[in-house]
């Protein structure tokens, strides 16, 4: 019954340097502590930092392009394209809105490094050639942070549209609830609360600023697939 029980102790580095041996016993079955645990496919860590996840996603993404390299002379620019979204882009994608805010940027620019070779792969360029976000945006890519911020507003658009599951709603409040004193300017904005600063890297709060930010025009769209279409438009011509 505990085979596949796993135990991880979350906590500030501070705090948990005064926990040397972290152990749970249950009907004789003792289990240790792990400094990482694997759920939903997300390699979860004791600060909740998402760098164990950006390090899987990097690993992963260098070895599949490799492969994709040793396979390039049978394969066009199309096919390229195809297989590095379904090999690599996806591991970027999966859960990215809940753990790339809070990475250090060392480990951003490794990400965006392995994206700019996945646009070089595509496109046969030599490993000097400079990739941007101009670059990008000619195959209709954003960068690592931009698709980031579209995935992160595709699930405020549900909450804000109660499309979401309800226990996503508690952690916002629209600002008509607050007060009713609404500008044209925040109009469907959600209301933002004062937060520490390890809560600044936090989905509930970043979600909500990047929310705010978009143009009213963009926020009012109701069905999702036009919503998407705007929002990296919008985030395109921001990037370039």
């Amino acid at each position: 019954l505990m085979g596949k029980t796993e135990l991880i102790l979350f906590g500030s580095k501070r705090r948990l340097k005064s926990v040397r041996h972290f152990t749970l016993t249950h009907r004789g079955v003792t289990i240790q502590a792990s400094p990482h645990v694997t759920y939903l496919g997300i390699q979860l860590d004791q600060h909740l930092c998402g760098n164990q996840i950006a390090t899987n996603v990097i690993s992963k993404a260098n070895s599949r392009l490799k492969f994709l390299y040793r396979q390039a002379e049978n394969l066009n620019k199309h096919a390229k394209k195809i297989l590095c979204s379904a090999l690599i882009s996806c591991h970027f994608d999966y859960s990215v809105s809940s753990w790339y805010h809070g990475l250090p940027k060392s480990y951003k620019k490794k990400l965006q490094t392995i994206q700019n070779k996945m646009l070089r792969f595509i496109k046969g360029w030599g490993p000097m050639v400079h990739v941007g976000p101009p670059e990008l945006a000619s195959e209709g890519l954003l960068n690592v942070e931009g698709r980031a911020k579209q995935l992160g507003l595709t699930h405020m658009h549900k909450i804000y549209n109660n499309k979401c599951p309800i226990y996503l709603n508690k952690f916002y409040t629209k600002v008509s609830q607050v007060h009713t004193h609404n500008t044209r300017q925040s109009q469907r904005n959600f209301f933002i609360p004062r937060v520490n600063s390890v809560q600044t890297v936090a989905f509930y709060y970043v979600g909500a600023k990047q929310w705010n930010s978009l143009p009213l025009e963009i926020k009012s769209t109701l069905p999702l697939a036009p919503f998407k279409h705007k929002v990296k438009m919008h985030l395109l011509q921001d990037s370039v």
